[in-house]
């Protein structure tokens, strides 16, 4: 099991996508615009996802490897540690 620690060194915008993975695992997920962040989790299946409410401005310590575009939260910023 991955552990989440440390402060990001790098952060993306992510475009979310229902047909591809983000390039590599991000370490947690930024909103800045509230609604739900739609998820697959780093160890879930492929197709499979969870849906989290987000507030504007939460951080969601989370490894993802895919936002689906269902997701209506705005301003998706993957975060990676390593």
């Amino acid at each position: 099991m991955a552990t989440i620690y440390g402060q990001a060194y790098r952060a993306l915008a992510v475009t979310p996508s229902s047909n591809n993975d983000l390039g590599r695992h991000a370490r947690g997920v930024y909103v800045t615009g509230a609604g739900n962040l739609v998820v697959t989790l780093a160890g879930d299946e492929d197709g499979t996802f969870v849906t989290f409410a987000s507030h504007a401005c939460q951080y969601h310590p989370i490894e993802v490897k895919r936002i689906w575009a269902e997701s209506t939260a705005t301003g998706i910023i993957a975060l990676y540690h390593d």
